[in-house]
């Protein structure tokens, strides 16, 4: 069969020409003479021997051959589930691959009987085939309604004659169209099992609606349901001139007022010789397939509709950038601007790669070539016209769109389709104007490109321009090898398969593969994967802590559990598996070597001397594969791309468990290359370079991290091989993730845990103690501006700590892990301990310091007999919580960790007593309030009785409190109490302190010393003297708020400067403290109040000028205290503040004469002239106080 006869749907090939009138003659009987005015094709020379098979099996009239196939015109269900005959074989290939014209033309023609049989089978036949044309234009919407209208039994009717089909489709009933026709015709043309013209009744617009989907999934799935005829004209063939007279009065009388006008007009035209109907031979036969002149196919209308909603899509894209003025606006939505294959195909413009990706699976390449090049046409010129524009989505679109390009020129095998792709790729690489909206290929977040591999080839190319360069370079890449196929369909072992080509190359066909040769099992995409991650594991040795260990272990003990014949398939192939075995080499080998063959029926892997060689041929394997032609940014991402492949397979595939095991190798070897990107400096690895990678790595954590049995031979492995060749390999830039999933591994395996746990805290300490290093050389990117906004607004969010929080996330788990691992048994694991949290200290990372606090909060229990190592702690919490208090390291946490970590400090210190005090002394200020180290010290309080021997220290320490030039509380007095007696001479000492410091201090503070001093004081009549009335004084000065606690020592002031005396009036500090209550409380009415309430008791007072004087103030603080409560409050708190005015005017009535009015004229009338503008406000007041 010819390959340019393939496919009908093409606009103007050249092989498509029009038949000349052959004669005026006109004879229904004869096929060959029938007239259709359509496009038709040549007969192709390759398709005479079906027709002499199938004439030799039925002769030139073969009206008896087709016995029970069909009744009345129809097949019957049963005979389909018969063994068909050669015929009917026949049949199928001639529907399948000869178009109509070709039957048309065909001599001897074929009888009605054997083109029902053609016709059957020329219909569409599966449904993938068919889903993936009409994904051009539905985009499974009206994919998924058609099916379900078959689902619902809503195929009224459908019937077949010769290549067109009519379905009646019932109709939804709604009141709304109670009175249009109820059912929905839908009519098909099709051939070659391909739908070539379609109409619906109801959705006249559009090319694949919901119901002619619905008609053909009917087809496809219930054949026994819908009645086949042979076309047209051979049923005409068959009838007399009476049945043709009866069948044609019958048509007329179904629409006489329609129908009887247009057949008299062909009678007219019938009878008249020389008219254009009897100038022609034959006569047009819509029922056997074909176009008429002008029409367009589906194919066609497909292709119209794809391009018509790809530009309105790229223009709203466009439209949307230009509005926002910025790259990262709405057109993120139509195709992200990053590196997320997942996240790229739920985009709305992937739904223009899908039917490329559809159509190529099922093996269309010629259709799915024309689909590429009309999208990437349509893209390159919207590229053209956008320029100006900045728009970084469209750029990535054509991006990868090249990429897409590229794979499926490689996959495609047709020779047409590859010259259709090859001559577009030269003209879009040609288009100039676009070079600055191209992206460069990463070498940190893609596959290396074949440009790697033919570098030869790119000067070439870059001569005619770079637009689309790669797809030019992959025409030199072979489209599908043989021995690559026999791996794919399995038909070769491992060990037999001769499959090999350069690494670039295969790491291409393994995305071909997942993009277009995807099926249930994924054993493809397994067997291709398990081969390059082969390659790569060998490539990375140089790079890895295994090539190193391999060289430290001895020669005879490496090669223990190699045999013979895995050695000579390793020489040649690389490819062969390692056999199961415990011991450390062999593990090694497992990973170096990964492949899933195990060593034959019956055999087990013994070895003998004679199979014994150096371990050094690891290492010669690949000789080719070297790292001049790829970075370590594409082996890694190459190595983490190719195991989220796999490991996606899991779901749908069940593996060995030795191939487990070596899929776990290959995730830690792979996650120990990606620890590059975190030392790479900004400008070599991107933000979204990043993001992808840490997707990578976190599908591969996830993984492993659900994995027992087979991650332990790989556990093993690595930690051997770091302790024996030390972690000083990485150089400072040790792999967290790999170290990350080794402590995860060890301490969920109690096995691992009891064996290698000692190893590891070995290891994890070396990482501790060099970790200001590590983080040194970590440069992963800054949050960006919208992370650092959405932080902030919505708590919680973990948007930008993803990078900023990887390394500190990392080093959480090896803490934790070595914490919970490590004793104290002996005096080396004691040092060690005591030493990493001395080097804690050096560590100025505020969000590391606060995992590493939790995780000692949660293991102090295991270090509580250990004086040193708690000191040790407790001088590392000192820091951390220093380091937290920094203005800059606040969040909306802060105040819930401050507390948790202050009491981790108090409990730490609480542990070695009182005299932790000196850890704290001189420093404290640096991390303590003054309330703090006060509820520090009584927390440390010692026991009754020992106050006498008080280390000196914490003398010290509250002398220190005392002098601070820091806020005290209103109860600072209370370590007085507490720890001195009044004749000690520290006493006396804090005393001056407080009083040289007063003014740091609360009021209630200085009214309570004075308080104290007082009682000191050993005299009969005057209560209060000079020295303590100077301490009243400081504290009046010092009244800023009120509380029911300072109302209290007004009362005490009070008393104490009118006890003993008849006459209080006559007091010298009674005038003093009026005058003190005057000065100072002007603005706090309630110390006025409360100094009134007190003269009440004496009727002196209350007649003594002194009264006045606290009236006049009373009103004086109403009018400024109301002044600051209306500027704050609102409208709705308005009658709140003038109930407090009302009772406020009561006390004045009460206390002053005549302060009723006095406070209206004073305070109301204030009121009204400071707020008039608030309506609301004076409206009130006119009601309240008319």
């Amino acid at each position: 069969m010819d390959s340019s006869d393939d496919e009908l749907f093409f606009p103007n090939p050249p092989y498509f020409s029009a038949v000349d009138s052959l004669g005026p003659s006109i004879d229904l009987g004869r096929p060959s003479l029938r007239r259709n005015h359509r496009i038709l094709l040549q007969t192709p020379d390759s398709v005479d021997y079906i027709f002499d098979v199938m004439s030799l099996l039925t002769g030139e009239n073969s009206n008896d051959s087709i016995d029970g196939d069909l009744d009345d015109g129809a097949f019957h269900k049963g005979a389909l589930q018969q063994p068909q005959r050669l015929l009917d074989l026949a049949s199928k290939v001639v529907a399948k691959n000869c178009s109509c014209t070709v039957l048309e033309v065909q001599k001897p023609p074929l009888d009605e009987a054997l083109l029902q049989k053609v016709a059957y089978w020329a219909f569409p036949q599966d449904l993938r085939r068919v889903r993936s044309y009409a994904y051009l234009t539905d985009r499974l919407v009206s994919w998924r309604r058609g099916n379900s209208l078959v689902k619902d039994e809503k195929i009224k009717e459908m019937s077949q004659v010769g290549f067109m089909a009519t379905a009646y489709i019932a109709k939804h009933s709604t009141m709304a169209d109670t009175r249009t026709n109820s059912e929905i015709r839908v009519s098909l043309m099709f051939e070659k099992q391909m739908i070539i013209s379609s109409s619906c009744s109801e959705c006249k617009s559009e090319v694949w609606c919901e119901h002619i989907i619905a008609a053909v999934v009917h087809r496809i799935k219930n054949p026994h349901l819908v009645r086949v005829h042979a076309p047209m004209t051979e049923s005409l063939s068959n009838l007399d001139r009476t049945q043709l007279q009866k069948l044609l009065q019958y048509a007329v009388n179904e629409d006489p007022a329609g129908v009887l006008g247009k057949i008299f007009k062909h009678i007219d035209d019938i009878r008249n010789i020389n008219s254009e109907k009897n100038l022609m031979q034959g006569a047009p036969d819509p029922t056997f397939g074909g176009l008429q002149i002008g029409d367009k196919s589906q194919w066609e209308l497909s292709l119209e509709l794809l391009d018509k909603r790809l530009i309105a899509d790229l223009d709203s894209m466009a439209r949307s950038v230009s509005y926002y003025n910025y790259s990262e606006g709405r057109s993120q939505e139509y195709y992200p601007d990053n590196y997320d294959i997942a996240m790229k195909m739920q985009s709305k413009f992937f739904t223009y790669i899908t039917p490329i990706l559809e159509l190529a699976r099922q093996e269309e390449y010629l259709a799915a070539a024309e689909v590429m090049k009309h999208v990437a046409n349509t893209v390159i010129h919207k590229m053209l016209k956008t320029a100006r524009v900045d728009c970084t989505s469209l750029s990535r679109l054509w991006h990868d769109l090249s990429h897409i390009y590229t794979l499926l020129l490689i996959r495609t095998e047709d020779l047409a389709a590859r010259n259709l792709l090859l001559s577009a790729a030269h003209e879009l690489n040609s288009v100039t104007g676009v070079r600055e909206h191209l992206i460069e290929p990463s070498q940190w977040a893609e596959l290396p490109p074949l440009t790697l591999l033919y570098s030869s080839e790119v000067d070439k190319v870059k001569a005619n321009g770079t637009t689309l360069m790669e797809p030019l370079i992959a025409q030199f890449l072979s489209p599908n090898p043989v021995n690559l196929r026999q791996l794919l369909e399995g038909s070769d072992s491992f060990e037999k398969c001769l499959y090999d080509e350069d690494l670039v190359a295969m790491i291409c066909r393994l995305e071909t593969v997942f993009y277009f040769e995807r099926d249930k099992s994924c054993q493809k995409l397994v067997r291709l994967t398990f081969m390059v991650l082969h390659k790569l594991a060998i490539l990375a040795q140089q790079d890895s802590v295994i090539g190193a260990a391999l060289s430290l272990i001895p020669e005879s003990r490496a090669n223990m559990s190699l045999d013979s014949s895995r050695l000579s398939v390793l020489a040649t192939r690389s490819s062969a598996a390692a056999p199961a075995s415990s011991t450390p080499s062999s593990l090694l080998s497992q990973v170096i070597v990964p492949v899933t063959r195990s060593c034959g029926k019956g055999k087990s892997a013994r070895s003998s001397s004679k199979d014994k060689h150096p371990v050094k041929r690891f290492k010669s394997q690949y000789d080719h594969v070297t790292m001049a032609n790829l970075s370590r940014g594409h082996v890694a991402h190459a190595m983490l791309y190719a195991l989220k492949l796999l490991i996606g397979t899991q779901k749908v595939t069940n593996m060995e468990l030795a191939n487990r095991k070596l899929l776990t190798g290959f995730c830690l070897q792979a996650l120990e290359l990606s620890r590059h990107r975190t030392m790479m400096t900004a400008d070599t690895i991107t933000h979204l370079e990043h993001d992808w990678l840490l997707k990578l790595e976190t599908c591969i954590c996830e993984y492993l991290q659900n994995t027992t049995v087979e991650a332990s031979a790989a556990v093993i492995m690595y930690v051997d091989a770091i302790s024996t060749h030390g972690t000083k390999f990485y150089n400072g830039a040790y792999p967290l993730v790999l170290l990350e999933m080794l402590c995860h591994l060890c301490t969920k395996n109690e096995d691992l845990k009891a064996s290698k746990g000692r190893q590891l805290v070995q290891i994890c300490s070396e990482i501790l103690l060099n970790s200001t290093t590590c983080l040194e050389k970590v440069t992963l990117p800054k949050p960006r501006a919208s992370d650092l906004f959405w932080e902030f607004v919505m708590e919680g969010m973990n948007i930008s700590r993803n990078h900023r929080d990887f390394a500190i996330r990392k080093f959480h788990v090896i803490t934790e892990t070595f914490l919970s691992l490590v004793g104290t048994d002996t005096p080396q694991d004691v040092e060690l301990l005591v030493q990493i949290l001395q080097h804690f200290e050096n560590i100025r990372t505020v969000p590391l310091l606060k995992m590493i606090s939790k995780d000692l909060r949660i293991h102090v229990w295991r270090f509580k007999e250990e004086h040193r190592v708690i000191e040790a702690m407790l001088r590392f919490s000192i820091h951390a919580y220093r380091e937290s208090q920094s203005p800059l390291n606040l969040n909306a946490d802060s105040k819930r960790v401050e507390s948790v970590d202050r009491e981790f400090v108090f409990s730490l210190a609480r542990k070695l007593g009182i005299s932790s005090l000196r850890i704290f002394s001189e420093t404290w200020q640096n991390i303590f309030s003054c309330k703090d180290l006060q509820e520090l010290i009584i927390f440390l309080e010692p026991k009754d009785g020992e106050n006498l021997n008080l280390p000196e220290v914490v003398t010290k320490v509250i002398m220190e409190f005392y002098e601070a030039k820091r806020f005290h509380e209103d109860d600072a007095c209370l370590l007085l109490t507490r720890f001195f007696l009044p004749s000690d001479p520290s006493y006396r000492l804090a005393v001056e302190k407080i009083l040289e410091n007063s003014d740091q201090y609360h009021a209630c503070a200085l009214f309570h010393l004075a308080q104290l001093q007082l009682q000191q004081k050993q005299r009969r009549r005057d209560v209060m003297d000079q020295e303590v009335f100077a301490i009243v004084i400081k504290a009046f000065e010092r009244i800023n708020t009120i509380t029911p606690k300072l109302l209290e020592y007004i009362d005490w002031v009070f008393t104490a400067c009118t006890r003993n005396r008849s006459d209080p009036s006559r007091s010298p500090f009674y005038n003093k403290m009026i005058q003190c209550v005057c000065q100072y409380a002007k603005s706090h009415p309630e110390v006025i109040l409360k100094v009134l309430q007190n003269m009440e008791q004496h009727q002196v007072l209350i007649r003594h000028s002194s009264a006045v004087d606290l009236g006049n103030s009373l009103i004086g603080a109403y009018k400024e205290h109301f002044l600051c409560r209306f500027r704050d409050c609102g409208h709705a708190a308005y009658m709140t503040v003038i109930g407090e005015m009302q009772r406020a005017r009561l006390e004045c009535k009460h206390y002053i004469k005549n302060g009723d009015i006095d406070f209206d004229s004073e305070v109301v009338e204030f009121i009204r002239r400071m707020h008039n503008t608030k309506k609301k406000l004076m409206k009130m007041l006119d009601q309240e106080f008319p």
